[in-house]
């Protein structure tokens, strides 16, 4: 959790191969500064009771005291700066519009599965071009395979990420946002999310259309 000077409240999920920042839209911050709780520490507070959650921190016994129905205290780990860090370096962003970032949504959404496949955590081809942005998703048990005659941008690319991490990010954005592939990551970028997820290599390739 970390708030900033323009009292926004953040809450930042860092792991070895993704990095997530969400922005809370409605929170009060008071005091700008950085709090780490263990990721299952801090889903257990939200199933806390109540209307409002009101949150202070105790920073000489390393607490974080949550009011909300009912009052629970976490214990807090260290963060650094440095640890909320990704290196962007080199990244060149695309502008994509509000509702072109509706369209991805639509499209990837078209490409899901209501079977024991459920997880599907297999990858998905995206590619953009000038005639259309198509979808090539792969898992263990099936494939999809979708095309669409409209392009997101004029700048054309091609990239495979794990399905289900887009799709998160996705339903999180809610105006235009900024995309960005690397050597290793496909960045997403808005006012309210900021997502770094790893590229994969492509799983289709043992199926046809």
């Amino acid at each position: 959790l970390t708030s900033t000077k323009e009292k926004t409240l953040w809450i930042i999920a860092n792991e070895p191969t993704h990095y997530m920042k969400v922005a809370v839209v409605g929170a009060e911050v008071t005091k700008k500064g950085l709090v780490g709780l263990a990721s299952d520490i801090f889903s257990s507070t939200l199933s806390m009771r109540g209307s409002e959650y009101e949150a202070s921190y105790d920073e000489a016994n390393s607490k974080l005291d949550i009011n909300c129905g009912s009052k629970n205290s976490a214990y807090v780990l260290d963060v650094t700066k440095e640890s909320i860090a990704r290196d962007k370096g080199g990244s060149k962003y695309i502008d994509i519009p509000a509702k072109k970032v509706a369209f991805m949504r639509e499209v990837f959404k078209y490409c899901t599965f209501q079977t024991p496949d459920a997880s599907f955590t297999g990858s998905a081809l995206f590619k953009n071009t000038k005639e259309g942005m198509s979808v090539r998703f792969a898992s263990v048990n099936s494939c999809a395979f979708y095309d669409a005659k409209e392009s997101i941008s004029k700048t054309e690319f091609e990239v495979t990420v794990p399905m289900i991490r887009v799709m998160d990010v996705l339903s999180l954005v809610s105006s235009e946002a900024k995309i960005s592939i690397t050597d290793s990551c496909f960045i997403i970028e808005s006012d309210t999310v900021e997502a770094v997820i790893p590229t994969m290599e492509d799983e289709t390739k043992g199926y046809t259309d």
